[in-house]
C-alpha cells in the first residue's frame, strides 16, 4: 500500500508541473514503475491552474483497468470515478488511481 501512495503522490507532482502550461483541463494516463515488472497506472486531470490536488481511489479491489486513452474497462460507474471532472472543474488536479498491474484480477 505504501508503494501505491508514493506512486500516486509522485504522479500528481509530475502532472502538477505540466498543468501550469495548458489553457484547459487536460487528461493523461501516467504509468509509474513501482517495483520489478509492476507499474502503477493513474488517470490525471489537470486544470489550467490547479489550487490543490485530490487522489481518488475507487475502493474494493480497486482494479479499474485504465486504458492508455483514459477510458475504463471496469469501475466507470464508481461515484468517485464518475465525478472526477467535477473536481477538476473546481480547480483541483485529479488523480484516479488504478490497482497495481499485478493486482488487476478481482479477489
Amino acid at each position: 500500500m505504501r508503494h501505491v501512495i508514493e506512486a500516486c503522490i509522485a504522479g500528481v507532482l509530475i502532472a502538477f508541473g505540466a498543468s501550469q502550461v495548458h489553457a484547459q483541463t487536460t487528461q493523461k494516463v501516467v504509468d509509474i514503475p513501482t517495483r520489478p515488472w509492476v507499474t502503477q497506472r493513474m488517470l490525471v486531470l489537470s486544470p489550467p491552474t490547479a489550487r490543490a490536488a485530490v487522489i481518488l481511489m475507487a475502493g474494493g479491489h480497486g482494479g479499474l483497468q485504465i486504458f492508455p486513452n483514459g477510458s475504463f474497462n471496469r469501475g466507470a460507474e464508481n461515484f468517485l470515478v464518475r465525478t472526477r471532472q467535477l473536481f477538476a472543474d473546481q480547480g483541483l488536479m485529479v488523480a484516479v488511481v488504478d490497482a497495481p498491474s499485478d493486482r488487476q484480477s478481482p479477489p
